[in-house]
């Protein structure tokens, strides 16, 4: 068994708790920063579910990242590793070691080491095979980094490959609940939405409105039907614009 490995700095207590982990890859002992939820103060909302915060964000510290052997996950699966994805996890150690050499995971995270963790836990999850829904969820998150930099075609960069796999895994994968069927499909309306695709925005949408479970999740059926009244006002603002110009 591996020595527990030190967090390299202080952090505030009264925001942060650190949380004990053992690396599913490496079995090394390590503490993860946890915002507190008594800390967790929203500011304010979007559409796509990018949030502000008074204090710490807790999307910065949603991705464990083990700092021996650098394994990454979101914190829900960070334990489901076995089998063949563990062995091919392990295989790839030295080079995430080399390539993430620079940062340190552990302690506070500026938006450059956020930025870093979800990439990581992108390269893990393709390693173990996971899930395209899981890729495009770290895409999405890509996406918020960017928004909070202002860096506009880097974020919508992310949009589209975010919405590329939300779009691959509704046709290729089974939602494991119906909430994420629904979620799954209004992500794809509302990116498509910000990219500028107004029709596939509406479609996608109806099929928030419409699907069979919607009555039971009144809040995404809100978000649904504003969404798609916009998409329905930009759409007529864009063919109004290229009636007018030809």
């Amino acid at each position: 068994m591996k020595e527990t490995l030190p967090m390299s700095k202080t952090f505030p207590e009264s925001e942060f708790i650190a949380k004990p982990l053992s690396c599913p890859a490496c079995s090394a002992k390590f503490k993860a920063l946890q915002v507190r939820t008594t800390a967790i103060r929203p500011r304010r909302q979007e559409s796509d579910f990018y949030t502000e915060y008074d204090g710490p964000n807790p999307a910065h510290y949603t991705v464990w990242v083990c700092p021996h052997c650098k394994y990454a996950s979101y914190r829900y699966d960070f334990r489901e590793l076995t089998g063949r994805a563990r062995i091919n996890i392990r295989a790839d150690a030295a080079k995430r070691k080399e390539a993430f050499a620079d940062y340190e995971f552990q302690g506070i995270r500026d938006l450059a080491t956020t930025h870093a963790s979800y990439e990581l836990a992108g390269r893990c999850y393709r390693i173990r095979k996971s899930r395209i829904a899981m890729q495009a969820a770290l895409y999405l998150h890509r996406a918020w980094l960017a928004r909070e930099q202002h860096l506009e075609e880097e974020e919508k960069n992310y949009l589209e490959l975010a919405r590329d796999h939300y779009t691959q895994s509704y046709a290729k994968e089974k939602a494991r609940t119906e909430k994420d069927e629904i979620r799954q499909c209004y992500f794809i309306g509302d990116l498509s939405l910000r990219l500028g695709l107004y029709k596939e925005a509406v479609r996608w949408f109806q099929e928030v409105t419409t699907h069979p479970a919607i009555g039971e999740y009144p809040g995404l059926a809100r978000r649904a039907r504003e969404r798609w009244a916009d998409a329905r006002e930009e759409s007529e603002k864009s063919r109004k614009s290229l009636s007018a110009n030809s």
